[in-house]
C-alpha cells in the first residue's frame, strides 16, 4: 500500500478541477464577456424616492449618499420620502412616473 491516500486525493482534485473547466467551456458566449454599456446621462433632476418615514435609517443613508451621487452624476438629486406599505407607495410612484421624469426608488 504505497501512498494510496495521496493518490486518491490527487485524483479527486483533478476530477473536480476538470469538471469546472468543462462547465466554463459550456457557458454561452453571452455569459462570458459583455460590452460596456454607454454611460447613462440624465437630462433632468433626479428624484430619489425613499419608501420610509423621514428620520429613519433609510432616509439618513439616502441623504448621506445624495451629495456623492450628485457630484458623480452632475445633476441635482432630490430625496423625497413616500412612506407607506413597506415601501410599496414609493415603488408605485416610481413605476407611475412619466417617461420623461427620472425618479429612482
Amino acid at each position: 500500500m504505497e501512498g494510496t491516500g495521496h493518490d486518491d486525493e490527487r485524483r479527486r482534485r483533478t476530477a473536480r478541477g476538470g469538471g469546472r473547466r468543462a462547465a466554463a467551456a459550456l457557458l454561452p458566449p453571452v455569459a462570458r464577456a459583455q460590452p460596456v454599456p454607454p454611460r447613462w446621462e440624465p437630462s433632468r433632476p433626479i428624484i430619489l424616492l425613499v419608501g420610509f418615514a423621514p428620520g429613519g435609517g433609510t432616509d439618513i443613508i439616502s441623504r448621506l449618499l445624495q451629495p456623492a451621487l450628485q457630484a458623480d452624476l452632475g445633476r441635482t438629486i432630490t430625496v423625497e420620502n413616500r412612506p407607506g406599505a413597506s415601501g410599496t407607495v414609493a415603488a408605485l410612484a416610481g413605476i407611475r412616473a412619466p417617461p420623461d421624469a427620472t425618479p429612482c426608488s
